[in-house]
């Protein structure tokens, strides 16, 4: 006979209210996963072209959001 044993370190209601908050919060986590993906990107793999063109993303995101705002 074999004991299974706990392979997690967090309580199974600490599992179970962070599956709720991800689930009433999907948007939000989206959100999280994009920036940690584009700084993990910037900060790791980007060569000089991919951050020029980066600085462009900024450059007309910025200028949507400016005028959106008048």
């Amino acid at each position: 006979m074999t004991r299974e044993t706990n392979t997690f370190k967090t309580s199974p209601a600490q599992r179970a209210a962070a599956k709720r908050y991800q689930q009433k919060h999907k948007e939000q986590q989206r959100k999280y996963s994009y920036k940690a993906s584009g700084k993990q990107f910037i900060l790791k793999y980007a060569t000089l072209k991919d951050l020029d063109r980066v600085k462009e993303w900024i450059s007309q995101r910025e200028k949507e959001l400016k005028d959106n705002t008048r």
